[in-house]
């Protein structure tokens, strides 16, 4: 359609809507504080501040029960082309490009800033020579420019995205000196950043995540892959940074655990120095050894705080009688909560935590009760002295020694196992 002075408004509205495709039934509607003066878009509900019904500030739009979507109509196009709408109120409307099934139809780059004039000539002069058709115009501030990319039929919103990237990498890589710092974002809007770099400062995090936070009407969650070597102090240190960082944005750090080669992405681990620092080690040898999701999963409940000590105990004895189920070395070996014919304490037999009875080995786990409590420290020593009257070796452990230093438990164990086994008769 070729179009001209003369060509009528519906034309001119059929090519606008023609160019500008994006979801037909919402779209964003410009507003400006009256008491603030700032502004921004939010989608326009037929519903809004009808008493009774709109709930602003309180309830956000997105999570309202009373949402009534104002579609795109020939109306709503000649209101924004005129500026006003039927009330002779100022009218500015955008476009949610993103489509349901996260395709869309155009691809639009966001300069804003200081430099926006030589960033915009050079992004231009990339996509002039891939022969691809570009609209370009400056922004309402005055200060920036937008970029059009309009395709013919609807692609996925990542490969736009892609392309996108792909003309900012372009431009840069050809003319490195400009560095590109007027870049604002891209539409389709992002609602996942993958971040590689190792970065730690909270303002670089803030601008990075603050491009995923702009409204769309069917945005509901945003999130960020952050990897990280965990290896390296150096980079542990800044990925605590950046994790509290997160946290001052509002974050739930989910998966830190996934930045470790063999540990089971589908089970968090804590990202707290303190809690790393601490049961480093251990984590470090289940992944040497071999680690599934429930042993992940047991060894993390263990490590955790608790105001119970028969669960602590209990999740202690699960956890480890797992790793040993897990080795070569001790599989089927232990019996767990054993029972002897050895009277104690007024009962006819004794429980031990663990017992090996090919080697007559046995394992006790300690909580902190047992170093606190006089009575029950002298009742352990009276139980170590009838195992070893009746041949038994005993090693003891303490429970917090599982969580935060696996690996002496498991040499410890596993060097006394060989020596008894080959000591057999």
């Amino acid at each position: 359609m070729s179009l001209h002075q003369h060509s009528s408004s519906a034309e001119k509205i059929a090519r606008f809507r023609d160019l500008f495709r994006g979801r037909s039934d919402v779209f964003p509607q410009r507003f400006e504080s009256a008491k603030t003066g700032r502004a921004g878009y939010s989608p326009a509900c037929a519903n809004e501040w009808i008493k009774g019904i709109c709930e602003k500030p309180r309830i956000k739009c997105s999570d309202c029960p009373h949402q009534k979507w104002t579609p795109v109509d020939d109306h709503v196009i000649r209101w924004h082309l005129s500026g006003m709408d039927s009330n002779r109120r100022p009218f500015v409307m955008g476009v949610y490009p993103m489509l349901p099934d996260e395709s869309c139809h155009l691809l639009a780059i966001d300069l804003d800033g200081e430099h926006w004039q030589t960033d915009s000539h050079a992004l231009a002069a990339v996509v002039k020579e891939l022969k691809l058709p570009l609209a370009m115009e400056r922004s309402r501030s005055g200060e920036g420019a937008h970029l059009w990319l309009f395709f013919a039929e609807p692609i996925p919103a990542s490969i736009a995205r892609r392309l996108g990237t792909y003309l900012l990498s372009e431009a840069m890589e050809r003319r490195p000196e400009i560095g590109m710092a007027s870049y604002d974002r891209m539409f389709p809007n992002q609602d996942t950043l993958f971040v590689t770099l190792p970065v730690s400062w909270r303002g670089t995090i803030s601008q990075y995540a603050g491009r995923l936070h702009r409204l769309h009407a069917d945005k509901r969650l945003v999130q960020i892959y952050d990897y990280a070597d965990l290896d390296t102090p150096m980079l542990s240190r800044m990925f605590d940074k950046r994790c509290a960082a997160y946290e001052a944005l509002g974050y739930s750090i989910l998966l830190p655990g996934s930045a470790l080669p063999g540990w089971p992405q589908t089970v968090p681990l804590p990202v707290d120095p303190t809690w790393k620092r601490q049961y480093a080690a251990t984590v470090k040898r289940l992944i040497l050894d071999g680690v599934d999701v429930p042993l992940a999963e047991l060894c993390v409940q263990t490590a955790q705080p608790t105001h119970s000590k028969p669960n602590a105990r209990s999740a202690s004895e699960v956890f480890l009688h797992r790793r040993l189920q897990t080795l070569d070395a001790t599989r089927d070996r232990f019996s767990l909560n054993a029972k002897l014919p050895i009277p104690f304490d007024l009962n006819g037999q004794m429980e031990v935590d663990f017992l090996c009875a090919e080697a007559r080995l046995v394992i006790e786990l300690d909580g902190p009760q047992h170093l606190g409590d006089p009575e029950a420290w002298r009742s352990d020593r009276r139980k170590d002295q009838l195992l070893q009257r009746h041949g038994y070796f005993i090693l003891r452990f303490l429970t917090s020694d599982l969580s935060e230093n696996l690996p002496a438990v498991l040499d410890t164990l596993l060097t006394v196992l060989a020596s008894r086994v080959s000591k057999k008769p």
